[in-house]
């Protein structure tokens, strides 16, 4: 849309009758309208009047989802602000009609978006004029989106109109009549199907290698799912190579792989593998069950119509569109699209391709953008299977690991990082299974090991920090399998890491990019080497300055000036003096929900408190148990990698989480949750209550638009809180199980 809406037109347009009808409704839309009247079942009463329009409102014709037009026309009225001249300035009325306790409404367009307040949707009272905003916890987009909004008790039963203004240049809103809430299972049926569907199909070609292999030599659990990961993920990065190579191969390989590992599922039947599938029940169970309700916690408050742009908005408004760059990529492979130029100033070589791989395994099914959020929402979930796998080899007792993983699933970063689904959790999924291998299997699997590290390094680059520290705690431990044992892992992360290098250098260079950014703190792309960027951004670099940059990346492992807990909660408190308590709690929140995405320390939230109970078994000299040396040995590494992190990236206060590994996540968070069992039962369980209610204030029911807005905000929708009920009561059931000692037909647990 062209800009010119100037201030003498908007001083026009602001003088203008209120709501004067200038464009009637087509007659063949009349019946739609009587449908939409009759069909409030939740508590609104329309009345027969018709809507009316100043400016740029009009009936919808589509053309921004001509799909989900056709699909609501058959229901109720749509209009939209893109019509007229190009400033789409306009006012809109409809009604009126009784207010119920309940309402919902279509909405596409601008509206929800931080900072943007040329649009608004609104009631107003029919006899007093007064108006109260409506605003969607996160944008509505471009295409229809149900939300739904609980009136407060003093509008319940007036006669309002529904309003709408759109005074943007750029921006536009776009509305439907009021509409009942459909409540029934029928709402979120499909995306529950299709995330059964897609967990199966993912692991499917590692199951079926993982039970080949099992015919032939015995493996435990660990191993087994290990295997399966690994050759899942291998497949499905073959599948990258085939689809550039040419469309028309990579598909062809995709079924091939489908269908053999269909086929492979049949031939490795046998009392063995039926073993392996009662141990691997319930932490795969666990897993489909919290990223399921991950999901639902995304889709609460709307965007099930909209999923893979949800994500952006719901916990952090703003946040870039980098879990849609692997999308973005496989489309173009998939289409035989040209991936040069890529997105902006991004180039196809700037990430890894491992998680575009995984959606060109499922493109020949035809899944698509709408499949693309439930499948990285399963493979960033596949971090609970390494952790379930590193304890296990650790031999932590049940209940422990059960106790483990509940705190970690109901952490706000891993449901954060589960559904902005940036590849960052799939690679630290990796780095857990090696760690697992080199700390309990000391000199044996080096090729699985090597696997392991490559796909994490083809999953993300920042897996690079985690490999260092893992480096130097092999060469520390004096665990050092020999070189044959280093030339075979060498060996297979090669195998993995040069076609992508090939790729960086040859069809999409430089492909350095990222690497100058983080380590010399040059952003744009230029033509010269590495080793080249970082001798001139560190020739001219004082050692006061160098020192300054390294101690101010330490301070960014606990706060920094943008993400200042104590200075935003004083804000808080000064909103709450102000009689706006609901934009002090929101405030706070936000804060919380800051802190926990960018800096180390703060992700784990109320787990900190866990560093007590390390202590307290370290004075009491527990070190020789289990679960005291897997704290230690993840303390150590995590320390390493700050180590690392902070002495090589370039830029002041670069050390954010998402600029680094995951895996030291992780690992701070195990070995913290370790260190609060050590608490008395009594106090494990009262941690355990507050980080639940910690989880649910803050990162589920405060989650909304980051502008403290007084408008009135969406309300959950009723048929996915259902879904959310049922999905917490299934993950809490999968950990209770989980806890429980082992049936006497299972295969005896590490105690």
């Amino acid at each position: 849309m062209a800009a010119g809406l100037g201030s003498t037109r908007a001083v026009m347009l602001s003088s203008l009758p209120p709501f004067r009808p200038l464009q009637p409704v087509p007659w063949r839309a009349w019946w739609r309208f009587a449908l939409a009247a009759g069909a409030l079942a939740l508590g609104t009463t329309a009345a027969a009047a018709p809507a009316r329009m100043i400016g740029a409102f009009g009936p919808s014709t589509g053309a921004f989802d001509p799909a989900g037009t056709r699909r609501l026309l058959g229901e109720t009225q749509l209009w939209d602000s893109m019509h007229g001249q190009d400033t789409n300035a306009g006012v809109f009325q409809w009604g009126p009609f009784t207010l119920g306790s309940s309402f919902a409404v279509e909405v596409a367009g601008s509206l929800g978006v931080p900072g943007d307040s040329g649009v608004s949707l609104f009631w107003q009272d029919a006899a007093t004029g007064q108006r109260l905003l409506l605003a969607p916890r996160s944008p509505a987009g471009s295409r229809w989106t149900l939300y739904r909004w609980s009136p407060p008790a003093p509008w319940v039963g007036r006669s309002v109109y529904l309003g709408a203004e759109d005074h943007s240049k750029t921006a536009w809103i776009g509305l439907s009549a009021p509409l009942p809430m459909d409540t029934s299972p029928r709402r979120w049926l499909p995306l529950a199907g299709l995330h059964l569907a897609l967990f199966a199909t993912l692991l499917l070609p590692g199951w079926a290698a993982a039970a080949w292999t099992l015919r032939r030599r015995h493996l435990t659990a660990e191993q087994f799912l290990t295997l399966a990961l690994v050759a899942s993920a291998t497949a499905a990065y073959g599948l990258f190579w085939a689809y550039l190579l040419n469309r028309s191969c990579g598909l062809v390989a995709s079924w091939s792989v489908l269908l053999a590992g269909a086929a492979g599922l049949f031939v490795g039947r046998g009392a063995e593998l039926r073993r392996i599938c009662a141990e691997l029940a319930l932490p795969l169970a666990l897993t489909g069950a919290a990223g399921l309700m991950y999901l639902a916690v995304l889709f609460l408050y709307g965007g099930l119509e909209w999923p893979e742009s949800v994500s952006l908005d719901r916990f952090i408004h703003n946040l870039p569109p980098d879990p849609l760059l692997p999308y973005w990529l496989s489309e173009r492979l998939q289409t035989g699209s040209p991936v040069r130029p890529f997105f902006a100033d991004w180039l196809s070589s700037d990430r890894p391709p491992l998680q575009s791989a995984f959606q060109l395994q499922i493109a020949a099914l035809g899944a698509g953008e709408v499949a693309y959020q439930v499948l990285g929402t399963i493979l960033q979930t596949w971090v609970f299977l390494g952790l379930w796998a590193l304890l296990r080899q650790a031999r932590i007792p049940r209940p422990k690991i059960a106790w483990v993983l509940a705190f970690l699933i109901f952490s706000g970063f891993f449901l954060l990082n589960s559904t902005f689904v940036w590849p960052k959790l799939l690679p630290a999924a990796f780095l857990l299974l090696a760690a697992a291998l080199l700390w309990y299997h000391p000199g044996q699997s080096p090729a699985m090991i090597g696997a392991c590290a490559g796909l994490a390094m083809a999953a993300h680059g920042g897996s690079a920090f985690a490999l260092l520290a893992l480096g130097c705690w092999f060469l520390l431990s004096g665990r050092a399998g020999g070189w044959r044992f280093c030339l075979v892992a060498g060996l297979a992360t090669a195998a993995y890491l040069l076609p992508w290098s090939l790729y960086q250098h040859y069809y999409d260079p430089p492909g350095n990019r990222l690497l100058k950014w983080h380590l010399a703190g040059v952003l744009p792309v230029d033509s010269r080497s590495l080793p080249q960027t970082l001798e001139d951004a560190y020739r001219g670099l004082s050692f006061s300055q160098w020192e300054h940059a390294k101690l101010y990346n330490l301070r960014a492992l606990f706060t920094d000036d943008g993400t200042r807990l104590a200075a935003n909660l004083r804000g808080a408190v000064r909103l709450a003096r102000q009689d706006r308590v609901s934009a002090a709690a929101r405030q706070a929140a936000s804060a919380l929900r800051d802190g926990g995405m960018l800096h180390l320390f703060q992700a784990p939230g109320l787990l900190d408190f866990g560093l007590l109970g390390l202590a307290w078994s370290w004075l009491r000299r527990k070190g020789r148990t289990p679960e005291a040396a897997l704290a230690g040995r993840c303390l150590l590494v995590t320390a390493l990698c700050i180590a690392g992190w902070c002495l090589l990236m370039f830029s002041p206060g670069a050390t954010l989480n998402h600029q680094g590994t995951y895996f030291t996540n992780c690992c701070l968070m195990v070995a913290l949750a370790l260190g609060a069992l050590e608490f008395p039962p009594s106090m494990v369980g009262a941690l355990a209550a507050a980080q639940a209610a910690f989880f649910g204030g803050v990162w589920i029911l405060s989650a909304d638009r980051g502008d403290f807005t007084p408008a009135l905000l969406t309300a959950a929708d009723p048929a996915v809180a259902g879904l959310l009920g049922l999905t917490l009561a299934l993950t809490v059931g999968c950990l209770v199980r989980l806890g429980m000692p082992p049936r006497a037909s299972s295969a005896p647990a590490a105690t």
